[in-house]
């Protein structure tokens, strides 16, 4: 008997299996089926990144990859390898294997959908057991001017992580529905984008959603414009001109604290720009990165410590994975906005943009689960037109002959 397994097949399976650690672990859901996540996150660190690996050899090998694009893949893995070795951290390496392991026959579509429906089954699943009492809902104020508000978490580890999760389940549905997008859907992500406020009161989830409603509709009615002008712009420069900016404040305001500027900037941030000046002093930048000594928010309820994070991710990936990195991603979202502008996908671009903006509040844009722009990355200079090929397999565990298909040029 003969079975075909496809090596797109694979890579998704292999997405969702990461997408279900690192989704869950911003949840206080502590066990999956009974068992540990934190058992499961450190079995999956290590088979996802062999397979992918085993993806990227079949094509290199096998699909008469170039040797130009062959050298720079290894090139970008071993300075992904050393940076694990500096930051002791493999998120962004995982990362990097899932944008080079990327399917040359494989859809955005599929890839977007995959991760649509991993995050609203996340967000279902979460909030249930939060109600159930199986999940904690950690439950904050917030207010100004004498009036209090609380902010609900509903089963994730803060009510930010909550609204960070429906804000990017927004963003994605935008990308699958982009070309049927109508001013109807932009009014119910208002709705959306205001509950999600009353409950969590999170602006960074309020604010992505809302910008994501406001764009959506722009894009629908004025699609050829100056609108596209600056998104296409901004796609491709966002990134270098935040991660200057952040590190001339740090370096500024690092010797100026008091200074009346730096308060009123440090509190819009919610105090985030106060630990990015904290990290920036005591670690300083490097090549390669320095491995940061983080307390997050359960490690800090659990052990009474001081919570310390860097909630910024031009900060944090200037300090925490180097400058080597912050060229790297300066060049891949240049060459990504260029290519989205000469295709004319201005949604694709507004996305990444989106996403860019989220960066300033949030720190995981070295996570693919979570910045979608790696994966248009990927489908735009990974993806290549191409004929089928096959390898048979023996397995004698099964007694099959499986044939491993994959596309190569």
């Amino acid at each position: 008997m003969k079975k075909v397994i496809k090596i797109k097949t694979i890579y998704k399976c292999c997405f969702a299996m990461y997408m279900v650690i690192m989704l869950f672990s911003n949840t206080t859901v502590e066990r999956i089926f009974g068992i540990y996540s934190a058992q499961y996150y450190s079995i999956l660190v290590r088979i996802i990144p062999a397979i992918l690996i085993l993806i990227i050899l079949f094509e290199s090998l096998l699909a008469k990859i170039s040797f130009k694009h062959f050298l720079i893949m290894v090139i970008v893995v071993f300075l992904g390898v050393v940076d694990y070795l500096y930051v002791n951290n493999s998120i962004f390496l995982i990362s990097l294997l899932f944008i080079i392991a990327y399917p040359r026959n494989m859809d955005i579509e599929e890839i977007a959908k995959t991760l649509e429906w991993f995050l609203i089954i996340t967000i279902i699943i979460t909030v249930i057991l939060s109600n159930i009492g199986l999940a904690q809902d950690r439950i904050g104020g917030i207010g100004t001017g004498g009036v209090r508000s609380v902010r609900h978490s509903f089963g994730f580890v803060s009510a930010n992580s909550f609204a960070n999760y429906i804000a990017l389940a927004s963003i994605v549905l935008y990308f699958i529905m982009r070309n049927i997008w109508t001013t109807g859907y932009s009014i119910l992500l208002v709705v959306l984008a205001l509950w999600t406020y009353l409950y969590t009161g999170s602006r960074t989830g309020f604010g992505a959603i809302l910008i994501v409603s406001t764009g959506s509709w722009i894009i629908s009615k004025y699609e050829n414009s100056w609108f596209s002008y600056m998104v296409y712009k901004c796609a491709t420069w966002l990134f270098p001109l935040f991660s200057a900016f952040f590190l001339i404040v740090a370096l500024y305001f690092g010797k100026h604290p008091d200074s009346h500027f730096f308060v009123k900037m440090n509190s819009i941030l919610s105090g985030r720009l106060y630990y990015g000046i904290y990290f920036f002093n005591k670690y300083g930048l490097s090549v390669f990165g320095h491995k940061l000594q983080l307390v997050g928010i359960s490690e800090a309820l659990a052990t009474g410590k001081r919570w310390l994070n860097l909630d910024n991710s031009y900060l944090m990936i200037s300090i925490q994975y180097g400058i080597a990195f912050v060229i790297l991603f300066s060049v891949g979202y240049f060459l990504l906005g260029k290519k989205l502008e000469e295709k004319n996908e201005l949604a694709s671009a507004f996305v990444v943009v989106v996403i860019l903006l989220c960066g300033i509040t949030e720190n995981y844009l070295v996570n693919v689960c979570f910045n979608f722009g790696m994966l248009l990355f990927a489908n735009e200079f990974i993806y290549r037109k191409s004929i089928e090929k096959k390898i048979r397999i023996r397995t004698p565990l099964l007694k099959k002959r499986v044939k491993l298909v994959f596309y190569g040029k």
